[in-house]
């Protein structure tokens, strides 16, 4: 969009000579209703400018025809209207306008081109360029929006098909390197065996990147497609807990699932698995020191869960960056860890999906509780699990 300058919405009005009697301006006025205002110029210079409703209120009055109707029209003019150069920008003259010239909305400014009269400028003609400008941004902003969205889904259909090509060949890394590593067809060269569980480990952190991806992309295509059964949310936790217990156990972190009653709710079991471990392994992952508990529970008949760490937690501003999709966070003394910056999004998203909320409790240096909460209509009654 080219940028908006005077000449856009500048009238063309025939200025008057100084010379010209107030009885041929008033019968001109007179005869053209719609005439705001009638610069008075001599010889290309600006010297005044006559406002309609001044003047013909000046000779409205027989006796102010008969005082006014012979003289110039010099001693009726404002010498000292609002005049600017058509080069200036039109943001310029609006400042200028709004700050200490407002009457110039009412009665009209002079344009010039280097010194000598060009055109009238009102607020008629400022707000109809003003709307035409608008419609022009509107119709570019619409077809922006469009583009945009085409965008969006091209990206969305390239990550699920990338995601499954790469899934594929991933798998197959994963089971010969897992063949090797366990010595399934005979004794392997020790370092041979290392390079392998090497191979399968950083495997499987590459599917579950891919993973996320994946996932996140069908959640943009299309949303999330439940399976749901019956789950014993306590079984669930403690899954996550054996899976995540070598991990911790290297960092020397205590992970820990709180005693509690059990609870099942009728939710997507994978879907489930995938929150539980994305929101553990990332307690983990920021936790130096301390502790993960895993807890779980009923509230006002809602099955909850939550994970509590004492890791590094996070500022307010930090909260609302770590729900933002593809987004790091620095911990202020390490790069940022490595992964997809999904965890947290595709959690949201699952637990949306259920129907359930996800809260986030934390501050810097006191480590970070996340708590999800499922509506009451997925609670299983305790009679009914059994």
């Amino acid at each position: 969009m080219r940028p908006l300058g005077l000449d856009d919405f500048a009238d063309w009005v025939e200025p008057a000579s100084p010379r010209l009697l107030c009885q041929d301006l008033y019968k001109r006025f007179s005869a053209d209703p719609d005439l705001l205002s009638v610069p008075v110029v001599d010889d290309g210079l600006p010297l005044g400018l006559i406002h309609r409703s001044d003047f013909m209120m000046r000779l409205a009055h027989h006796f102010g025809r008969a005082l006014y109707g012979r003289k110039p029209i010099d001693v009726a003019m404002d010498p000292d209207p609002l005049t600017v150069d058509r080069t200036l920008a039109l943001e310029t003259v609006q400042a200028t306008i709004a700050g200490s010239r407002p009457c110039a909305l009412i009665k009209g400014f002079i344009i010039t081109d280097k010194g000598r009269y060009a055109a009238l400028g009102t607020a008629l003609s400022l707000i109809r360029q003003s709307l035409a400008r608008a419609e022009e941004r509107a119709a570019e902003l619409s077809g922006a929006l469009t583009a945009a969205e085409r965008a969006d889904a091209a990206k969305s259909t390239f990550l699920a098909t990338m995601s499954h090509e790469l899934r594929t060949p991933l798998t197959a890394v994963i089971g010969f390197s897992e063949l090797i590593a366990d010595e399934a067809f005979g004794p392997a060269q020790p370092v041979y065996v290392t390079y392998a569980r090497n191979i399968r480990e950083s495997g499987q952190h590459l599917l579950s990147m891919v993973g996320d991806i994946l996932d996140f992309a069908k959640i943009e295509h299309g949303g999330v497609e439940l399976y749901e059964e019956q789950v014993d949310l306590g079984e669930e936790l403690e899954r996550t807990a054996r899976i995540l217990s070598a991990q911790a156990a290297r960092k020397g972190l205590s992970l820990k699932v709180a005693p509690s009653p059990s609870v099942s709710l009728r939710a997507d079991p994978r879907i489930l698995r995938q929150m539980l471990l994305n929101l553990a392994g990332n307690a983990v992952k920021f936790t130096t020191a301390g502790q993960v508990m895993l807890g779980m529970g009923l509230i006002d008949g809602a099955a909850v869960f939550s994970v509590h760490d004492t890791g590094c937690g996070m500022d307010p501003h930090e909260i609302d960056l770590a729900l933002q999709p593809f987004r790091q966070l620095e911990n202020g003394l390490d790069r940022p860890h490595d992964g997809t910056g999904l965890g947290l999004p595709l959690v949201k998203a699952f637990a949306e999906a259920h129907g359930a909320t996800l809260r986030i409790e934390s501050a810097r240096g006191t480590g970070t509780r996340i708590v999800v909460a499922f509506p009451p209509r997925r609670t299983i009654p305790l009679a009914d699990a059994a």
